[in-house]
């Protein structure tokens, strides 16, 4: 009689989790919900340097910008 080995119970989640991911990448939603996703991102941090040069006023730097929402 012959044993199947089987991976781990993680491994073969992960592999559903790389095929699923791979077959919504084929559908347009998915593409087009990266694009706003990474054009919202770009704007969030663009938009206060572009704004503060059109107005004339000085740009305030904010060095907590990546820290001010991290809860320990």
């Amino acid at each position: 009689m012959k044993r199947e080995t089987r991976g781990n119970w993680i491994s073969s989640f992960l592999a559903i989790l790389y095929y699923e991911f791979l077959w919504n990448l084929r559908k347009k939603k998915i593409v087009g919900l990266f694009i706003i996703i990474f054009a919202v991102v770009t704007l969030q941090l663009a938009l206060p340097p572009i704004l503060s040069w059109a107005s004339g006023l000085p740009f305030q730097p904010d060095s907590d910008f990546v820290f001010r929402n991290v809860k320990p």
